[in-house]
């Protein structure tokens, strides 16, 4: 059996793609920042469940409880693979400057959460805002894409770490006309 586990799991592309990868014989962890975001998308979908972590806190260590939680509730032995889509990318409440520090803190944690649990592989959705010819100095995706750039390397300096292994995708900005 299989057990994905989704960070981000209320944003856009989160909400879409486990609404899609919650079929008979995966289990799907939804992990977020809003326990009742969690609960209103995901509540009445078979076979996921949700595990909310708070964002606020100094070091971020609650997602990697979180991410702990998840797996120590999936089917045992199952092949985990983790889809990091985290990264508060649209949150207008945020500051550029926040959103690239909970992209770094949320990857730093999410590897420490993985390395002492059972075999994992890692999907890091990253952005092409992470190749700095498409943000320029003073760009509105600028914050977002450096934090995205690190988590592609955080990520793959724990590859070996990681038995499933990581790789990184680099899908287009979605955030309106202006994007890359």
């Amino acid at each position: 059996s299989s057990h994905l586990l989704v960070t981000g799991a209320t944003g856009f592309v989160g909400r879409a793609f486990i609404s899609h990868a919650a079929m008979p014989g995966t289990r799907v962890s939804a992990i977020g920042r809003s326990h009742q975001r969690l609960a209103a998308a995901f509540g009445n979908i078979p076979g996921v469940s949700c595990f909310a972590y708070d964002d606020t806190t100094s070091g971020n260590n609650e997602l990697a409880q979180a991410i702990s939680a998840a797996i120590d509730a999936g089917p045992v032995g199952a092949q985990v693979t983790l889809v990091h889509l985290a990264g508060a990318a649209h949150d207008s409440r945020l500051s550029d400057e926040f959103r690239g520090a909970a992209i770094d803190s949320i990857t730093d944690h999410l590897v420490s959460a993985l390395v002492d649990g059972p075999s994992a592989r890692v999907i890091n959705v990253s952005s092409i805002a992470a190749r700095p010819d498409q943000c320029g100095t003073g760009a509105r995706l600028e914050h977002y894409g450096r934090a995205k750039a690190r988590s592609e390397v955080l990520l793959a300096g724990a590859t070996d770490m990681l038995d499933g292994g990581c790789i990184s995708l680099r899908p287009p900005a979605v955030w309106g006309p202006t994007a890359p």
